[in-house]
């Protein structure tokens, strides 16, 4: 269960960090957004074959990857949020 944890964290400060990136190279443009939305439709494809497979330890190894994938989005949407709310606080 630690190493999950650990897992966790490393994908949320990974995806992060991936985020900052964007925005450093995409300033006006929202580009920014496309690791939050391939983070997204990685978690849906994950949760939903999850959810259709019917092999013994393989439904809960995508469970897994939805979780990790879920986790990336939530932070790196986040990220990308307060660095755009941060960039349009400075203009005012």
């Amino acid at each position: 269960m630690k190493n999950f944890i650990f897992l966790i964290l490393i994908t949320i400060i990974i995806s992060s960090v991936l985020s900052i990136i964007l925005n450093k190279l995409f300033k006006n443009n929202k580009y920014k957004y496309i690791l939050p939305l391939l983070l997204f439709i990685a978690s849906l494809y994950s949760f939903i074959v999850s959810k259709t497979t019917k092999e013994s330890f393989l439904d809960l190894a995508y469970f897994l990857m939805f979780i990790l994938f879920f986790a990336g989005f939530i932070s790196s949407l986040i990220t990308s949020l307060i660095l755009d709310y941060r960039k349009n606080k400075n203009k005012l």
